[in-house]
């Protein structure tokens, strides 16, 4: 039995009803004529989100499953250094991105997925992904202050 969702053949993106604070969603793109798929699962949170991408393809007439990327997406620096992505992200509402993944992680994340008994044993694993990446990361907040530009001359608070 495979904990993992069905591969639609035509490209997909699917919001599953929220857990709490926590949306799921997948997303699916075929490609070479529905030869080879990727599938990512994503948790969105308030604090960013985090994804499990597999491919899946024929070799040889055998079906396969390429473990390629535990990630995260996050709106602010994780790490010293860690630069943001180009362009938007689609995860991020359209803000700006600072991403970190690794196919090694998927390698091992995919291992521990194929003893699950179901789909909703994955999602809980993403979901303990999610609080482990982002549980102790402390989002700047904007201030009423920070909306107004400040008066040559003016203490804090005045205007």
């Amino acid at each position: 039995m495979t904990p993992l969702p069905e591969f639609p053949s035509v490209p997909t993106l699917k919001t599953l009803p929220a857990r709490g604070e926590l949306r799921r969603m997948i997303e699916n793109s075929p490609a070479d004529a529905g030869k080879s798929q990727r599938l990512a699962l994503y948790i969105k949170g308030p604090k960013g989100a985090v994804q499990f991408v597999v491919y899946r393809f024929k070799l040889r007439g055998v079906d396969k499953t390429l473990p390629a990327d535990l990630g995260y997406h996050s709106p602010v620096p994780m790490y010293a250094n860690h630069s943001a992505m180009r362009g938007q992200c689609h995860l991020l509402d359209g803000g700006t991105c600072y991403y970190d993944g690794s196919g090694l992680a998927a390698h091992a994340f995919y291992a521990k997925a194929q003893a699950q008994e179901s789909a909703d044993a994955v999602w809980a694993m993403l979901e303990e992904y999610y609080h482990e990446v982002f549980d102790d990361v402390a989002l700047p907040v904007p201030s009423v202050e920070d909306d107004v530009l400040p008066v040559p001359g003016a203490k804090k608070g005045e205007r």
